[in-house]
Order: structure tokens, then C-alpha cells, then sequence
């Protein structure tokens, strides 16, 4: 608490001598006008009796801005909470005297704000509608006893109490092992407030009842009672997850949660749980998934059922069983699907963008933490889901991307780290599907992937052929499903042009082919002799050789008359390889397959818009270029 400023408001007596000190009435304004006042009474020490009586009111909530700055409640804002309190001691504390106090803390005016994530966006005010809040401890008697209270419009009403001896060690010091005995009431019409304390990766809400008795001694309390929860839901955006329909059951026996219940609907699945959550970290629960939509990411898709028992120690929590995919589906992600940069943020409006400076301010304040907390594995990570889990594959579990359309059978592992770093391990096989390449769809002979790792990019080995022709040519496709290799094959084994030729037209190489089936094949024969991915780090075909250019492309050719007019024309395939061996200067080679045509141009760039061509070869000719653009 920082206070600026003090102010007497009126003249204060204070006494002192060896036995006895005393202060008051004092008047006493905290923080200027919209601080908070404190008026004293009385205060005294004599004869090793205390007395002590007054009041503060108009204390505003950003007193405790320290311990309620995590929470998002707003502090600042000119309606926000304001408490007051009284205090009334007399007596002298220890077994041999006489203690009786009152102390009461209690709501004057004003209401408390939640900042949380909005539905859609941003941020956005949960306001508690605050009518009542007041707590109270009572000493008297030899006994002492607390009440509290709260009810609020959006956070429901609280009622508790309890009670206890009041007893003294033989040190003098408060005694704690006296017993307790008391009770209390819980109402929260909805969890929407949580959403502040959980941050922007879920959302929760619904309904929560609770009943609760206290025992065991003031050291070691004992929490008895029953839970219940109506129109829970949790949702994590981000993943995709999102389950509603909750209903909750659960007892407490000497601090030990028993939960009868917990069931969650999600699309057309459901997740239910029973189990112990008990303090000494020995809880254990068993769940049970019907049909249960797994977040593994975009594009993929995983239905469960099965069960699976659950251990908690500390913030680890380890999941082991066995389940059967009910549907799945994997994309295999082509290597140049578009992504943002890790460095770009897109935010709705400018108060979501400012919480986030915030909070990036704050993980850069603790950028040490994190660092040690990188080192060690176990430390410094939260909540964390790890998982050993046996999946059948069942009969509807689809692969596809890259070219296949598959559906498999078999068994996998889903291990790692859950939600958002999911590992699956094991080999399973095509039974059908299809392989989509070079416009023709082929029949997959045999597939095996192998997961070992990523959802996203198993090892493939695939062989699949075009059916019912006298050539049975296909493709091998090995490597993995972001680096596919593929190899041309046959049935019976031709040549490669053959192979290539039964593939794409269906007939042989020393077939007539049109310039249309000229032109497929080519597109055939670049996507298999070229790298497709130029983010690769293996270099392609033109590259290897040193080319900057090296393509295949159909054109006419033929040999000139003297008049320049074309004496004899066919379309042929002409292949081209070139080089820039300067800024300006570029040369390039083209043969005819055919032996139509073979050229050698040379190309310098005079100016941006000038330049002078040279060819030798089938045709010689020098042109002088120049080129005008009109965008």
C-alpha cells in the first residue's frame, strides 16, 4: 500500500510513561479526499491490558492492488469497491486474562469489476452486483467465533461460520490445536468470473452449489460436505475443444473430493469421470469416453471411446488406457501451407492488444524463471497432461493429403504432452485407397505408415498402380508425408519412358502422341526429375548441374527455306539449359528431342530496356531488343 499523504483533522492527545501509553480520539485522513479516514477512539496499553476502539471507512480496493492485481479486478475506476471496518479489543491476552474483542470488516459502497476475455474478442467488464459483503470475529467468553457473508447478482452468495476455543499455550502463544467446528454455504449462479483467473485459453461457466462442514482443530482443519454443479462448460479456443452440458456430483470427507460424477457432452461424445481428488497427492480417477472429439490440431479430427484411469501428482497428470477410434481423420499438411510469422499477433480491438503488451511485458520481466524453469524439465511447467494411451484404429480412421486417400487399420500410442503436443507411435496399414498423381487416380497395392512422432508426418511406404491395362504402371512413394520420394514402377517392368507413358496416356511409348499428350508427359516427367519444394535443403536438378535454367517445353521446329519461310514443321519437345554468367550476360543452350532443332543464344542486357541477342545453330540470326512496359 503506497500512501501519498496523512492528515490530522483535529488536535490528538497521546500519553506515555514507564507503565502505561495511551493515544486518541484521533481523526486521522488517508490518501486526500479520496482516500479512506481512520478514527480512533481510544488506544491503550496499561497494567498489561489492551484497550483499542475505532473505525475506517471509505478504504478503496486499490489498497490491495498487490494482492488483487493477477486477478483482473479493476480498482481504479470511481465506483469500484470501498470497505469499511471497526475494531473493539478489551482485555488482556494469555491464559490469565480476560480477552473479549469485535472486529468487522464490511462492504460501505461501490461494486467489483472482472476483467475477462470476451465471446468474441477483446475484453469485456463482469460486474459482480455486489449487495452484500461482511466479515466478522468475535472473542468472548473464552471462545471465539467467525461469520461471513457475501451475495452478489453474478457471483452468487456465500454464508459461513465457525467456532473454537479460545486457548493459550504455555509460552503464552495462541493456541492452534483447539478444536473447530463450523459450516458454510456456496451459491454461484455462474463461473463466468473465472475466466479472469484462467486467462485467455479457456473459458468456463455453469452453475456450482455447496454445502460444507468444518472440524478437526484450528491447525489442522477437517471439510466435510457435498458438491454440485448444473451447466458446466469449458471451452479451449485455440484447440478447438469445447465441452458444455456439465454435471457435477461430489462429496467431501476429511478433505478428500469423492466425485460420484462428472460428465461433459462434446458434439455428439461425451467424457465422464469418477475418481478422488485427495490433498496428499494420491488422486486417481477413471474415465470414460464415448465417442469423445480429440483436439489434435487443425485439420485433424479424433473420435474415442474406451476407458482410461488418470493420476494426479503435483501439476502432472498421467493418463494411461485403452481406447478404439470410433472416426478419424489426418491431413497430411503439404510443406507450403501458408502460416503467420511467430512474431505476428492478430488482435480484434485495441484493449485485447494492450492486455497483450501487458502480459508480454510480465513474461519478459520473468524471462530468468523461465529460463532455469527451461532447464529443468520438471520445474516452472504448471499443468501438464501426459499420456500413454493404446488406440485401435477401429474401422473408419482416414489419412489424406499429399496425394493419398486412405483408410487404416492397426494400433497406435498417443503419448506426449496434451493438448498441444500430442506424439503418436506404431505401424499401421492401408486397407483401401488411393493415390492421386499426374491426373490419374491409382489403386494403392500396399501402404504402411509408421508414426513416430508428429501427427502430421509419418513414414510412408506406398506402392499403388493404374489398373486394367496391359502395363500396369504406378508409383513407389517412400520418405515421409512432408518429404515424399517417388520412384516410377511396372507390372510387368518396361523401360522408364514406358512406365511413364503406360501411366499418364495408358499406352506405350512408341505409340503417335499428339502435342496435348507431348505436353502431359513433360508435366509428368518434371514433377519426378524436379524438387518440388525449393524450401528444401537437397538442391534440384538445375542446381546440381550449376544450371540456373533447366526446362521442357513443346514448340514448332523445323528448317527454313530462303525465303525464312518454314520448309518443313513439326511440334517437338525442346529442352533448354541456361546460365547467367554475368548481370547482363545470359546463355543458353536448346536441343530438339527429335534432332529438329539445336540452338545457341547469347543474350546482353545493353540497358534496362536495350539489349542484343545472338543465335547459332538450326537458325543464325543476330535481333536487337527493345522492350517498352506499359504497367
Amino acid at each position: 500500500m503506497s500512501w501519498r499523504r496523512l492528515r490530522l483533522l483535529q488536535p490528538a492527545e497521546l500519553a506515555l510513561s514507564r507503565e502505561a501509553a495511551r493515544a486518541g480520539p484521533l481523526r486521522l485522513e488517508i490518501d486526500g479526499a479520496e482516500g479512506a479516514r481512520l478514527q480512533l477512539e481510544t488506544a491503550s496499553w496499561e497494567a498489561g491490558r489492551l484497550r483499542l476502539q475505532g473505525a475506517l471507512s471509505a478504504m478503496p480496493l486499490r489498497w490491495l492492488a498487490p494482492w488483487v492485481a493477477d486477478s483482473g479486478l479493476k480498482v481504479n475506476e470511481p465506483d469500484a469497491l470501498r470497505l469499511g471496518a471497526r475494531i473493539d479489543v478489551a482485555g488482556a491476552p494469555g491464559a490469565a486474562g480476560e480477552l473479549r474483542a469485535r472486529i468487522e470488516a464490511f462492504r460501505e459502497s461501490g461494486d467489483l469489476s472482472i476483467e475477462m476475455p470476451a465471446a468474441g474478442g477483446g475484453v469485456e467488464l463482469l460486474r459482480a452486483g455486489l449487495q452484500t459483503l461482511e466479515a466478522r470475529i468475535d472473542v468472548a467468553d473464552g471462545r471465539m467465533s467467525a461469520t461471513a457473508s457475501m451475495r452478489g447478482g453474478a457471483i452468487g452468495t456465500l454464508r459461513a461460520e465457525a467456532r473454537a476455543p479460545l486457548a493459550w499455550t504455555p509460552a503464552g502463544a495462541f493456541d492452534t490445536a483447539v478444536a473447530l467446528e463450523g459450516s458454510a454455504e456456496l451459491s454461484v449462479p455462474s463461473l463466468a468470473f473465472t475466466r479472469a483467473l484462467a486467462g485467455e485459453a479457456w473459458r468456463f461457466d455453469g452453475a456450482l452449489q455447496a454445502r460444507l462442514a468444518f472440524a478437526g482443530t484450528l491447525g489442522a482443519p477437517r471439510v466435510t460436505g457435498r458438491i454440485e454443479g448444473t451447466r458446466l462448460a469449458a471451452e479451449q479456443r485455440e484447440l478447438g475443444m469445447k465441452l458444455v452440458d456439465g454435471e457435477l456430483a461430489a462429496t467431501i470427507t476429511d478433505n478428500a473430493v469423492v466425485i460420484e460424477r462428472l460428465r461433459f457432452a462434446s458434439g455428439q461424445g461425451s467424457v465422464s469421470m469418477t475418481g478422488s481428488l485427495r490433498p496428499d497427492e494420491r488422486s486417481e480417477a477413471v474415465l470414460v469416453l464415448e465417442r469423445m472429439p480429440i483436439p489434435l490440431g487443425a485439420g485433424q479430427r479424433l473420435l474415442l471411446s474406451g476407458e482410461a484411469r488418470a493420476a494426479l501428482r503435483g501439476g502432472l497428470l498421467t493418463l494411461r488406457g485403452r481406447l478404439r477410434a470410433d472416426e478419424g481423420v489426418i491431413e497430411l499438411t503439404a510443406y507450403d501451407t501458408p502460416s503467420l510469422s511467430r512474431d505476428v499477433v492478430v488482435v480484434r480491438d485495441a484493449a485485447e492488444a494492450a492486455a497483450r503488451a501487458s502480459r508480454r511485458a510480465a513474461e519478459r520481466r520473468g524471462a530468468t524463471q523461465a529460463a532455469a524453469a527451461e532447464a529443468d524439465p520438471a520445474a516452472g511447467k504448471g499443468f501438464r497432461i501426459l499420456s500413454t494411451l493404446e488406440i485401435d484404429l477401429g474401422d473408419r480412421f482416414r489419412v489424406f493429403g499429399a496425394g493419398v486417400d486412405a483408410r487404416l487399420v492397426g494400433q497406435l500410442t498417443l503419448s506426449g504432452r496434451l493438448p498441444d503436443a500430442p506424439r503418436l507411435n506404431g505401424t499401421v496399414r492401408v486397407a483401401q485407397g488411393t493415390y492421386t498423381g499426374f491426373g490419374q487416380k491409382l489403386e494403392i497395392e500396399r501402404g504402411v505408415l509408421v508414426f513416430s512422432g508428429p501427427v502430421d508426418n509419418p513414414s510412408i511406404d506406398l506402392v499403388a498402380y493404374r489398373r486394367y491395362l496391359p502395363v500396369e504402371a504406378g508409383v513407389s512413394l517412400s520418405g515421409t508425408a512432408r518429404v515424399p520420394k517417388l520412384t516410377l514402377v511396372s507390372k510387368p517392368d518396361v523401360p522408364e519412358p514406358d512406365k511413364l507413358s503406360w501411366l499418364v496416356l495408358g499406352t506405350g511409348s512408341d505409340s503417335a502422341r499428339s502435342g496435348g499428350q507431348n505436353s502431359a508427359l513433360q508435366a509428368a516427367a518434371a514433377t519426378i526429375l524436379a524438387t518440388a519444394d525449393p524450401s528444401l535443403a537437397g538442391p534440384g536438378i538445375a542446381s546440381t548441374f550449376g544450371l540456373d535454367v533447366l526446362s521442357v517445353r513443346t514448340a514448332q521446329v523445323g528448317s527454313t527455306g530462303e525465303s525464312g519461310s518454314a520448309a518443313t514443321s513439326a511440334q517437338d519437345s525442346i529442352v533448354t539449359l541456361g546460365k547467367r554468367l554475368t548481370d547482363r550476360l545470359f546463355v543458353s543452350y536448346e536441343q530438339s528431342l527429335r534432332g529438329l532443332q539445336n540452338l545457341l543464344r547469347l543474350q546482353y542486357e545493353i540497358t534496362e530496356r536495350l539489349s542484343v541477342r545472338t543465335k547459332s545453330g538450326t537458325q543464325n540470326a543476330v535481333d536487337l531488343l527493345w522492350t517498352y512496359r506499359y504497367d
